[in-house]
Order: C-alpha cells, then sequence, then structure tokens
C-alpha cells in the first residue's frame, strides 16, 4: 500500500472517531498505534483537530487531576478538522 493511500485511510479512521480528548500530550500517545508505512520502518499515525460546539458534546468525563480528558461526540456532528501526521520510527 503506498504511503499516499496508507494516509488517507488513517485520516478516514480518525474522522470516524466518537472519542476525542481534550490534553494535546493524551492524543500523541493515541497516535502511536497507527499503522506501518509501506517500508516498515515506521508507525504512521494521525492526530486530528476539531472544534465542536457543546451542545455536540454526548459526554465528557475528567478527573480532577486533569490525568486525561475525554469527550464522547457524534463523529457526524463534528464539521472541519484538521490532520497532522504522526511518525515514529520502529525500533
Amino acid at each position: 500500500m503506498s504511503h499516499a493511500r496508507l494516509w488517507r485511510r488513517v485520516k478516514r479512521d480518525v474522522r470516524k472517531g466518537f472519542a476525542w480528548t481534550t490534553d494535546w500530550a493524551v492524543a500523541i500517545q493515541f497516535t502511536k498505534v497507527g499503522r506501518q508505512d509501506p517500508k516498515g520502518s515506521r508507525i504512521i499515525g494521525c492526530l486530528g483537530s476539531a472544534t465542536v460546539s457543546r451542545q455536540d458534546v454526548i459526554a465528557y468525563f475528567g478527573t480532577p487531576e486533569g490525568d486525561e480528558t475525554e469527550c464522547i461526540i457524534d463523529p457526524q456532528r463534528i464539521g472541519r478538522v484538521t490532520y497532522e501526521e504522526i511518525t515514529t520510527p520502529i525500533a
């Protein structure tokens, strides 16, 4: 599979997601669960960012310590998403 095709697939998977975090560092950890690139030398993950209305948030989970925050959002209510490719070398 070409890099371009793999990247389209990864973006599509992110767009279908319904669990989002408000913490950038937590989001970066989730990108490391991506797919191997065609050469098998790195993992390709995708960080998607979107702004949604408060009324589109179905549920919000967080801890007083702020360890991780998560928003459950209906994917059909998410408008424009910006994507950032995150790659991690395979050790």
